[in-house]
């Protein structure tokens, strides 16, 4: 028989008495049910969870600052069941509510261990059939509040009892001091504003619509406003703009994987768990986030612990830039849960593209049910306008780098379509010292690199890339050599070109063959490429009139059969009907499972950050040798003991040595738990110089 304390002599956290985390749970989680408007479930469910979710805590044994202590998540359960305590307002909804309080330090997915005899209770469960007869809206609201209850348990283990969720305030005046410099395009701009909910803009390079589109909330009623970019390496810039005019209410989502505290129940489990949401907490709760896209489509696709970022999106202005990045399988995703959710959700959102092809824009139009006033298109920009003339040359850009020796003068951009040519080029040019970007490069390495390119803007230097410049690169290169790409990826990287100027009469890029070595990870298909090698050799040298032709020839070949086509391959990675059937709207997918696995494995489309165990850093440079410092560090910090003030600071710490990498690299990877933040050993290593590269290919 355990023996059970009193709540009020019971401490759930350092000086804070368990009595006291109830009550502040509560209060907390009735203000966040306000904010997010969480009419259609009842307080009795946060109270319910509030009141007995740490019960555990109160058995004779467990002890905040006990290190070895017994996970109390099945002790909570294991009190309720024994002594019968039911969620009185819906009695039938309380096996569900001892499993959420079982799965709270977690996903709501794997089974737990036996601990004191709770499995047998467990099994034993209807959790399944319950939740088959919920409605859909009910099970949406039901783990929303279980997100919003988490949220509320996490700031007061925090000691922020009196936290309330701030709103975005957006105001002409603040859109014009982002835009900075209004001209006549303002008039322009500011039709935003009388857009419907969902809806379509289409802007010429240059127009300035990232900055202008916050004109798109003038009129909305909101609770926050994400701006989704297509990677991690695009937000850094558009991030610095928003902060000068809105400061600490802005806001860059980093996200660390988290599949270290996605096993079983352990003693360290709720440190752990604790920790990850504070980090969560600490940048998903400021009126103005800027995250990417896949943060957006993994919280709808129930991975891990979904519930805690999911319902943040209710009501919520949402801003996709770039949305013609998309490959088909995400933009399939896009669709279905702008589709399933959009009325529940009351999503404003806004989707953006420089080149937006018909196809994509009938195909939006088509499926979201949208009216001819959710459409604006401003491309007259591109019309009077050639800035770039270009060959294409069927052949490996390896084969012909001495082309930038007549260029010496020059600022020299060369655009590759994966990491590894990106690398196998830069070691080729180092005697030139070519500046190297790419998206597998630490947040503080990255930094460095975007600031050595803003010191030499003025000044000839050469930039090797990937397609992390298309989005995220405000400078003007005169020169540039690229692998084919699909016609709207070329479009972006053609504006990085000339930017500021009119006309050239000079060929000014070179296009080559591109190096397919892996189909299944290349970021374009085949059909993209071979319609892209038609357009540029129809358009190249003089045959290019204006930058507008090659939008029209792109709609000519890009058409909705074709679109469609791609979606329907794409969308066999995954069986939407299977999936909702499987998860019920409800339950979990880890990243090791099979049907989510090959989602996250399609041509790298999901990232997440890591940190590279020491042991994968080349020490190339005295830098290098900092970072693998700075790692040991964090491994050895005992971040449970920190302050609030100085867990931020350590956030800082560890963001800053963040990679973005596929999730797909890290499956079956095993993770320390005793470290708090997923420090992995792939094989694969890394340098401040080079970023992730491949061990084998390196020593070749």
């Amino acid at each position: 028989m355990l023996e059970w304390e009193d709540v009020s002599k019971k401490f759930s956290h350092e000086n804070k008495p368990l009595s006291d985390h109830i009550k502040e749970v509560k209060e907390i989680g009735k203000r966040l049910l306000d904010f997010y408007e969480l009419t259609g479930i009842s307080y009795d469910v946060l109270d319910y969870l509030a009141e007995y979710h740490d019960y555990g805590k109160r058995y004779k044994n467990w002890h905040w600052n006990d290190k070895h202590k017994p996970p109390h998540s099945p002790l909570s359960v294991k009190y309720l069941i024994d002594n019968r305590i039911y969620l009185k307002a819906q009695k039938e909804w309380t096996d569900v509510l001892w499993y959420l309080i079982l799965k709270h330090h977690g996903s709501l997915g794997y089974t737990p261990r036996d601990y004191y005899g709770i499995k047998p209770y467990i099994d034993r469960l209807r959790i399944k059939k319950i939740v088959e007869k919920i409605d859909f809206d009910s099970k949406i609201d039901l783990t929303d509040l279980f997100g919003l209850f988490k949220l509320a348990d996490t700031l007061s283990a925090s000691n922020r009892p009196n936290f309330n969720p701030p709103t975005p305030i957006i105001e002409e005046d603040s859109v014009r001091k982002i835009i900075g410099k209004v001209d006549e395009r303002w008039s322009e701009q500011l039709k935003l504003s009388t857009l419907p909910n969902v809806a379509l803009l289409k802007a010429y390079t240059g127009w300035g619509k990232t900055s202008a589109s916050l004109n798109f909330f003038l009129n909305k009623d909101i609770k926050k406003i994400f701006y989704l970019f297509p990677n991690i390496s695009a937000i850094n810039q558009f991030h610095d703009k928003l902060n000068r005019v809105f400061g600490q209410n802005v806001c860059k989502y980093f996200y660390f994987y988290d599949a270290s505290i996605e096993g079983p129940d352990s003693g360290s489990k709720e440190e752990l768990d604790l920790l990850n949401s504070e980090f969560m907490a600490e940048n998903f709760l400021t009126p103005i986030i800027v995250t990417t896209i896949d943060q957006f489509l993994l919280s709808f696709l129930q991975s891990g612990k979904y519930y805690r970022k999911r319902v943040m999106f209710r009501n919520a202005g949402i801003i996709l830039d770039e949305i013609h990045l998309l490959n088909p399988l995400m933009l399939f995703i896009l669709v279905y849960i702008l589709k399933k959710f959009q009325a529940t959700y009351n999503f404003k959102f806004l989707a953006m593209s420089a080149t937006f092809p018909i196809a994509l824009k009938d195909y939006l139009m088509k499926e979201l049910n949208l009216k001819e006033n959710s459409w604006l298109s401003y491309d007259a920009g591109y019309k009077t306008r050639r800035r770039i003339m270009f060959e294409y040359r069927d052949d490996d850009i390896e084969n012909h780098l001495e082309e930038i020796n007549g260029h010496s003068d020059e600022k020299i951009l060369i655009i590759l379509n994966t990491v590894d040519k990106a690398i196998q080029i830069a070691k080729r040019l180092d005697k030139k010292q070519p500046i190297l970007i790419h998206g597998r490069f630490m947040y503080k390495d990255r930094e460095s690199k975007e600031r050595q390119i803003e010191e030499q803007k003025k000044s000839p230097h050469i930039l090797i890339a990937t397609q992390v410049c298309e989005v995220s690169l405000d400078i003007s290169y005169d020169y540039m050599l690229t692998e084919l790409a699909s016609i709207t990826s070329l479009v972006q990287r053609f504006g990085r070109i000339n930017r500021y100027g009119d006309r050239t009469d000079k060929t000014n890029v070179l296009i080559f063959r591109p190096d397919v070595r892996n189909e299944k990870y290349y970021p374009y298909t085949t059909k993209d490429l071979e319609i892209s090698k038609l357009v540029i050799n129809k358009l190249k040298g003089p045959s290019l009139s204006n930058e507008n032709l090659l939008i029209e020839e792109l709609d000519k070949y890009y058409t909705y059969n074709v679109l469609q086509n791609n979606i329907r391959e794409a969308s066999k990675e995954i069986n939407i009907d299977g999936f909702e059937q499987l998860l019920q709207f409800f339950f979990s997918l880890s990243y090791e499972d099979e049907e989510l696995s090959k989602i996250l494995a399609y041509r790298e489309s999901f990232t997440t950050l890591i940190m590279p165990h020491p042991r994968c850093i080349v020490p190339e440079e005295d830098e290098d040798k900092k970072t693998i410092e700075l790692i040991k560090k964090i491994i050895d910090t005992d971040v449970a003991s920190l302050d609030f003030n100085n867990k931020r600071a350590f956030y800082r710490e560890v963001k800053a040595l963040g990679v973005s990498v596929p999730i797909w690299w890290l499956r079956g990877k095993s993770l320390d738990e005793k470290i708090l933040f997923p420090v992995v050993e792939l094989d694969k290593c890394y340098s401040t110089k080079y970023g992730f590269r491949d061990r084998e290919r390196d020593r070749n």
